[in-house]
């Protein structure tokens, strides 16, 4: 029994005890990689990336963990004990939530946003059952789970994020609109810096305005029509394809548009003039307001990501944990996050090569050398890459305690049989070596 939860007597978890196996901080990095290599190339289930069928097989798969090693660390992935929290007192949220509080605080101290950030919603896939589970038709994945989340307004890089979770969502609540308070929330730490905000229509009101404006931060977003207190005049103003009416209200702090295109469009600026701009449209020159095309310009940052994300999605649809699934999305979004840093350092890595990079860097410095026999036998580990790819140098082995002169097996030799002592190491390796020649066949050859 474990975890509350009883197991057969054939299950692999008591032969993996039995064995004497454990898992440690190198199996946690190599499952990072796995969620990655499963995002660029796609199976159905995780068993078939073990699979012996000439047709099916992906050989490399299994030089990074052993199958039953992988399977039983997705199945007892969880980030927090329940268990501890006697009086209940947890938001629907606690499964994913220490583990989200980490990667968006890694978010924001590794890149400060530009000038210009927005705010959207973004929808996480899920059609299980959950409490929280959202629908917004205007998304490609229609119901799932909801997430508040600012991003740079040119990059789409993500700096914060906010789970929704319906009455518990964890957020100011101290505005009158909803909206005002997960503004401020996400935003808070970005404010009195000179910044501009850029709003959809369901954010926008006077309110969010007036406090951000106090907070020496510029707002621009679309308005729906039946938000009190704005002008009456601009609002119902009958107009003509291409024509626009402005109004400028609290000593032309703010300004309110109300344009034609295919339908009417209502905009609030504190920051944007009522100029034109010519721009492009289906290869014909056409004017539009300034405003309007600043907006189009920078307003796409969650959904910039929510595409960028999607080509190599580390999220499997077959997951049967919502906080699992939740868990390969922040990884995911780390990825991307990471991939604009690289661009903005001056890389020139696409999404599917900065992917292929980033696997092979893992499997590099945390993997093992995973071979079988030549009579297909059982795999076995033996070392880790690392000692092939770095410089290496000899070293005495650190005197004891009990010893001035200690000796290490050398592991060559036990390989071959032998038992020899030698009082030479690598440190980085952590192994004893002979001087010569199993110091330099051990770095240089993969199969010693």
């Amino acid at each position: 029994m474990t975890g509350g939860k009883v197991f057969q007597r054939s299950s692999r978890i008591f032969k993996f005890i039995n064995s004497g196996a454990i898992f440690t901080s190198r199996d946690i990095r190599l499952h990072f990689a796995v969620i990655i290599y499963c995002g660029i190339i796609r199976k159905p289930k995780l068993r078939m990336y073990y699979t012996k069928s000439k047709l099916f097989e992906t050989p490399g798969f299994k030089s990074i963990l052993l199958q039953n090693k992988l399977l039983l660390l997705e199945r007892f992935l969880h980030f927090v004990d329940i268990s501890s929290f006697v009086d209940k007192s947890y938001t629907k949220d606690i499964k994913i939530k220490y583990i989200q509080e980490y990667i968006v605080n890694r978010w924001k101290i590794m890149l400060q946003p530009g000038r210009d950030i927005s705010i959207d919603e973004s929808l996480l896939l899920w059609k299980g059952r959950l409490s929280f589970k959202q629908s917004i038709r205007s998304k490609s994945a229609r119901f799932g789970i909801k997430t508040f989340a600012l991003a740079c307004g040119k990059t789409g890089y993500v700096w914060n994020q906010i789970i929704y979770l319906g009455a518990g969502t964890e957020i100011s609540q101290q505005y009158k609109y909803q909206a005002t308070d997960v503004v401020m929330s996400l935003s808070e730490e970005l404010l009195d810096a000179g910044r501009c905000i850029y709003l959809d229509n369901w954010y926008t009101s006077l309110e969010i305005c007036d406090f951000l404006v106090q907070r020496k931060t510029d707002v621009v977003g679309t308005l729906r029509s039946y938000r009190k207190y704005l002008p009456k005049d601009v609002i119902n103003a009958k107009l003509k394809s291409n024509e626009r009416c402005v109004a400028y209200e609290q000593g032309y702090q703010f300004m309110v548009m109300h344009w034609k295109d295919k339908r009417d469009v209502y905009m609030i600026t504190t920051c944007i003039p009522d100029t034109l701009e010519i721009v492009l449209r289906k290869g014909a020159r056409k004017e539009v307001p300034t405003v309007i095309h600043i907006y189009n310009s920078n307003m796409g940052g969650v959904d910039l990501s929510d595409q960028m994300t999607t080509s190599y999605a580390c999220e499997r649809k077959r997951v049967k944990k919502w906080y699992k699934k939740f868990y390969f999305h922040l990884i995911n979004l780390s990825i991307f996050n990471a991939q604009v840093i690289h661009k903005m350092l001056g890389g020139k890595l696409k999404a599917l090569e900065f992917r292929m990079q980033l696997v092979s860097a893992l499997v590099s410095f945390y993997g093992y050398d995973i071979v079988t026999s030549g009579q297909g036998g059982r795999l076995s580990l033996d070392g880790n890459p690392m000692r092939l790819v770095h410089r290496h140098f000899p070293s005495y082995v650190p005197e004891t305690e009990c010893k001035t002169a200690p000796q290490r097996r050398c592991v060559v030799c036990r390989k071959k049989g032998k038992r020899k002592d030698s009082r030479y190491e690598c440190t980085p390796c952590d192994v004893g070596l002979c001087a010569a020649p199993c110091f330099q066949l051990y770095h240089s050859k993969k199969y010693y």
